[in-house]
């Protein structure tokens, strides 16, 4: 078993051929680091890398990431360097890379910028938020987030509540709060939100209402000038003729009609409209009461909730 052991991690030792592939990779990826050509250079160094995954490759590897903007890569990869562990008569260079990796992995910190999310409108622990597509725990919101440099794109979501989204651009270094504010999706059941129907509905109710309240004055008026001039329901032939009767008996029932027509239509609309105000959020319906009243010369409605 241990003799298999060996000869499998032997095995596993780059030949003097990978050796000779690996430099010429990285010297290579260096040429073109020096020419402007990090994507190029990256591709290389990554070749070297997985040959050898020496001190060497590794930092070369860093650096071409941090050339490219993908700073955080970068810095996992320079910190991988140091922690690898020095080998019996290791080439100087790769001590020397270990040092120049941490020193390296030091300054990325500092220059890796951050975006701080916060959300407003549903509870924190029903949020969904995602930084270029990948998620941020609910734990991280309000945090330092840490990003590469560039465009980023932050969403957000829960149930109930509309999608939100926004498009930032961070500098190396800076650290930028990113607000986002969901509002209740007014169209969803159980959102929290009051429905556009239930505001239409209490307009129409309240118009209704004014309506009506015109009617009901105009009623008054009528009932008082009829107990005033015709006691019994009968008027006097000096004072009405026949198409004065009629007139007033006309306008008696009309107002009558629309009065108890358009209360009606006031309790149904403004009702429904307060029942739903009185719903929203969540929370067990309570129980409300619409009651429309009138009297001489005025009318209206109450409004009762049971808690």
């Amino acid at each position: 078993m241990v003799f298999a052991s060996s000869v499998g991690a032997q095995a596993a030792e780059p030949t003097a051929s990978d050796k000779e592939r690996a430099r010429s990779l990285l010297l290579d990826g260096r040429a073109k680091l020096e020419a402007g050509d990090a994507q190029a250079a990256v591709k290389a160094f990554e070749a070297a890398h997985a040959i050898m995954g020496v001190p060497t490759t590794g930092l070369d590897l860093a650096r071409g990431l941090a050339a490219l903007g993908r700073l955080i890569e970068a810095r996992a990869v320079a910190l991988e360097v140091t922690k690898k562990p020095p080998v019996a008569k290791e080439p100087a260079a790769f001590t020397h890379a270990r040092g120049e990796a941490a020193s390296f992995a030091e300054a990325l910190a500092g220059r890796i910028p951050s975006l701080v999310i916060e959300v407003s409108g549903p509870r924190t622990g029903d949020v969904s938020v995602t930084v270029d597509g990948g998620a941020v725990p609910a734990q991280a919101l309000g945090l330092s987030w840490k990003v590469d440099p560039g465009e980023h794109t932050v969403e957000a979501k829960a149930a109930g509540f509309e999608r939100a989204s926004r498009s930032v651009a961070v500098k190396e270094g800076e650290t930028l709060v990113v607000a986002l504010s969901l509002p209740a999706d007014q169209g969803a059941e159980g959102s929290g939100g009051v429905p556009v129907w239930a505001w239409i509905s209490g307009g129409v109710g309240l118009a209704a209402l004014g309506a009506g309240v015109g009617f009901t004055i105009d009623y008054a008026n009528v009932r008082s000038q009829v107990d005033r001039d015709c006691p019994g329901g009968v008027c006097p032939a000096a004072r009405y003729d026949v198409a004065s009767v009629e007139a007033l008996t006309a306008r008696w029932d009309r107002d009558l009609g629309f009065m108890v027509g358009l209360g009606a239509v006031a309790a149904l609309g403004i009702g429904a409209a307060i029942y739903e105000v009185a719903s929203a959020g969540g929370a067990a319906p309570a129980d409300v009461a619409v009651v429309p009243w009138v009297g001489p010369g005025v009318a209206g409605m109450s409004v009762g909730r049971a808690f």
